[in-house]
């Protein structure tokens, strides 16, 4: 039902006189006369906008008043904000790197910080492995598979852990066991995007319990390369003392993927 609501939202922002409504209607209540006057366009065509803007639960209109004032209703824009926040996320991570990086080059060595910057809690990796991209995918959304690669050096995933929902709005959910102190680390995950065998989007929900006060969004891009799968991992922000791990520990947990996949 959401994801109905969401395409509702977008076809009716999609028009530049409708957004320009909402516009007006953020500064208050105001009459089909009251709109129209910035717009060359006739008093039936501004009441056509307005119907779209109410059908998507945009506006509301008083039909008890004389003028049928209409009033801006924020409920929809606040779910397609939040549909559209972990794109924000990835994105400003994707441009702080970037910034970080341009930084850098304008410094010399001596001028390197030794605090953690923003790309430092940031991990773009580059796999290449021995398999097809179909049978990669699958490896990556069945929990049997799942339950023996993921996690680094001395962490296992037990398969009754492992829940996989390959679709926008599934879960991927398990639970990794540091197999020395027997400490236990939920990954809780949201899949923004499924695209068999393409790419694979997910969400990690903050757990302040954990130190993660922020959501993590990971993006997983399949490419076939030269009979294999060329891997492209990027994904943030982590915590600032757990960035500088996390490359590592993606490393370790590929490297178990290569040998399964062998």
């Amino acid at each position: 039902m959401l994801s109905d609501q969401l395409s509702v939202t977008f076809q009716a922002l999609a028009d530049p006189t409708r957004r320009a409504i909402l516009s007006r209607l953020f500064e208050g209540e105001a009459t089909v006369t009251e709109l129209a006057e910035p717009f060359p366009v006739s008093l039936p065509a501004i009441s056509r906008h307005l119907k779209v803007l109410e059908r998507a639960g945009l506006i509301s209109r008083d039909r008890s008043a004389q003028y049928r004032p209409s009033t801006l209703r924020v409920e929809p824009l606040k779910e397609a904000t939040e549909w559209m926040e972990p794109y924000r996320e990835l994105w400003q991570g994707r441009m702080d790197r970037l910034g970080a990086h341009l930084d850098n080059l304008k410094k010399g060595p001596a001028d390197m910080p030794d605090s953690a910057t923003q790309s430092d809690r940031h991990v773009a990796i580059v796999r290449t492995l021995d398999a097809p991209p179909d049978q990669v995918w699958r490896a990556w959304v069945e929990p049997e598979q799942v339950a023996r690669w993921w996690g680094p050096e001395g962490f296992e995933t037990p398969l009754d852990s492992v829940v996989i929902e390959p679709r926008p709005g599934g879960r991927y959910d398990l639970l990794m066991v540091d197999t020395g102190s027997g400490k236990q680390y939920p990954v809780r995950q949201e899949v923004l995007e499924a695209s068999a065998p393409e790419l694979l989007v997910l969400r990690h929900a903050p757990m302040p319990e954990h130190g993660m006060v922020e959501a993590i969004v990971t993006r997983i891009e399949f490419h076939a390369a030269d009979g294999g799968t060329r891997l492209e991992i990027s994904g943030g922000p982590y915590p600032a003392e757990m960035g500088p791990n996390a490359e590592a520990g993606w490393s370790q947990q590929l490297d178990k993927l290569a040998r399964l996949l062998g």
